[in-house]
């Protein structure tokens, strides 16, 4: 098989979208193959976005790079999967789409630690190398021979990517002394324009977001569960829960949602900039991706429609996936 791009995304179902988002922007005739991480939502998921043309979920790869997948709040068991698995993992999967697909004509990395080698565009909110440089420096539970490792091996998968896509609000923006990498380019919120959804939602409505990864979604329903009974309350159709209305995340663009409250993770952010819809964060838990962490302390610093207001001025179009779509072509030329 010739002509497909790589999605090679990071744990949850924002990486995914956005890879597959940006793959689809760029591709002429070329098929989208990506790992099938996460089943039927994943499937379902895609197909709610607009995804079109033909994208083949590889269950085989899934199983490959799933050593590497985070989730359940356990980063300190990802951490030593890194250290002892990733470049196996990464080996097996470059043989695997070598026997099976052929050398990718683009990979679009969203996040993934890990890379295929060719043609390779990175779209993120983090490098993963600064991450780990972070919590070097901070106070932190987690075992600092890995992290050191962690980072040491990131910065030499990271050489790989030809261009650094990292939207001006960014899990690192609360250090305002940060200064841009040499192949990093500063992207609107990685998000398209959103259209309101042509359904019923009363005023006063509040959306819970729960995470893609599993991370806090009890706490998450219990504030869902808390509400009061001024508010309608819905949940996304992924975590089926008996007394609680569902609604998919789309819904969060309609002008009778006045607030979304969730884990601080980008998707639901880069949603609430996109729409203007203010954003209430859970508080960082322990043993959580720490990439959460420090997304706390830039949402706290730095109020996201403060910045959006500004992000507003900085960029004449506001579509992130757009934007990274048009640059990508270019360099491809």
């Amino acid at each position: 098989m010739t002509n497909y791009i790589y999605v090679n995304p990071a744990h949850g179902n924002e990486p995914f979208i956005l890879g597959a988002l940006i793959a689809d922007r760029i591709r002429t005739n070329e098929t989208i193959v990506m790992p099938h991480l996460y089943g039927q939502r994943q499937e379902r998921i895609l197909k709610e976005e607009g995804v079109s043309g033909e994208v083949i979920l590889d269950s085989n790869l899934a199983e490959i790079v799933r050593p590497l997948v985070f989730s359940g709040g356990d980063f300190h068991s990802h951490l030593s999967a890194l250290v002892e698995k990733r470049e196996c993992v990464e080996q097996e999967v470059r043989r695997y789409l070598g026997n099976k697909y052929g050398l990718p004509d683009v990979e679009i990395n969203t996040g993934s630690r890990f890379s295929a080698g060719h043609n390779v565009y990175y779209a993120f909110p983090y490098l993963f190398s600064e991450l780990m440089g972070y919590l070097q420096e901070e106070g932190h539970n987690f075992n600092d021979d890995h992290i050191r490792k962690a980072e040491e091996d990131a910065l030499r998968w990271e050489s790989n990517f030809d261009i650094v896509f990292i939207p001006g609000y960014h899990t690192f923006s609360f250090n305002t002394r940060r200064t841009p990498g040499r192949r990093e380019i500063s992207t609107p919120p990685l998000k398209p324009i959103l259209v309101a959804p042509n359904r019923v939602i009363p005023p006063n409505s509040v959306y819970c977001m729960l995470s893609g990864t599993d991370s806090e979604i009890e706490t998450m329903l219990d504030v869902a569960r808390s509400k009061g009974t001024n508010e309608t309350v819905y949940v996304p159709p992924w975590v089926p829960v008996e007394g609680l209305l569902m609604e998919r995340p789309d819904v969060i663009a309609h002008p009778n949602v006045n607030l979304v409250i969730g884990r601080a993770g980008w998707g639901v952010i880069w949603m609430c900039q996109a729409t203007n819809t203010p954003f209430q964060h859970l508080a960082y838990s322990e043993g959580d991706d720490p990439e959460i962490m420090f997304n706390v302390r830039t949402l706290d610093a730095l109020p996201v429609m403060d910045v959006t207001r500004k992000q507003r001025e900085e960029f004449e179009d506001m579509d992130g996936i757009d934007f990274i779509a048009r640059r990508i072509l270019e360099h491809l030329k």
